[in-house]
């Protein structure tokens, strides 16, 4: 008995080992693709694995308690109660099924996007002392439809549900055949955190790429937009 408690004792040790090597080695760029997955994409594994990273040396009621997919699904959800609203209440009951469709697989485009990272620079950190930064430059890619119908209703109190629902059909077929891409460069800062010889990143508020992308995205999704 004595003998399989020091087994098992020797193997927590170089577990708990193997694991401090590994997050003394995360690199900033892998730390960046944590947020944008966990965030931008909604993954709740990145997500997860982020945690265990930051948790060590900002502790754990500094990481992100949430489920990705109730977020996601809460975001479409939002979505298409503001959109509905806008329309006669039994129009918006029968189109409820159709304009979910729409935002799910609206949204499903801007969380399948693609990065890649252009340069990772180091900066003083002008709010603390003997501090540094790693600003990643990147570049984000979304897909989005080349054409995208224009509805043809002027006033949405007159729309049928039939219109309605034919419309939203047309364009999520479009945006499922998405065939153009549009990019952007953004700026993610990176806060190092030392202890010892190890550096440590992090960024509080990973909410400003989101903010950010979702503002690009929305406002280039149709190409009509000047």
């Amino acid at each position: 008995m004595r003998m399989f408690k020091t087994v098992l004792l020797a193997m927590f040790i170089l577990c708990a080992q193997n694991f401090r090597a590994q997050t003394q080695t995360v690199k900033p760029e892998k730390v960046f693709g944590l947020y944008f997955n966990a965030f931008v994409k909604y993954d709740n594994l990145a997500l997860a694995e982020l945690n265990n990273y930051v948790s060590p040396f900002l502790g754990k009621e500094n990481t992100y308690n949430m489920d990705q997919n109730e977020v996601f699904t809460k975001e479409v959800d939002q979505f298409t109660t503001n959109f509905l609203s806008n329309f006669p209440e039994e129009v918006a009951v029968q189109s409820q099924n159709e304009a979910k469709a729409f935002f799910t697989t609206m949204l499903g485009n801007f969380k399948n996007a693609a990065y890649s990272i252009k340069n990772i620079k180091t900066i003083p950190n002008e709010h603390a002392d003997n501090q540094n930064i790693s600003e990643v430059s990147v570049e984000v890619t979304f897909k989005v439809p080349s054409k995208i119908v224009t509805p043809k209703f002027n006033d949405p109190k007159k729309i049928s549900a039939e219109e309605l629902k034919k419309y939203l059909k047309t364009t999520t077929k479009q945006l499922v055949d998405a065939d153009k891409k549009i990019t952007v460069t953004q700026i993610f800062k990176l806060y190092q955190k030392k202890e010892g010889e190890n550096i440590y990143y992090w960024n509080g508020g990973p909410e400003e790429l989101v903010w950010k992308l979702n503002e690009f995205y929305f406002k280039n999704f149709n190409p009509d937009n000047k």
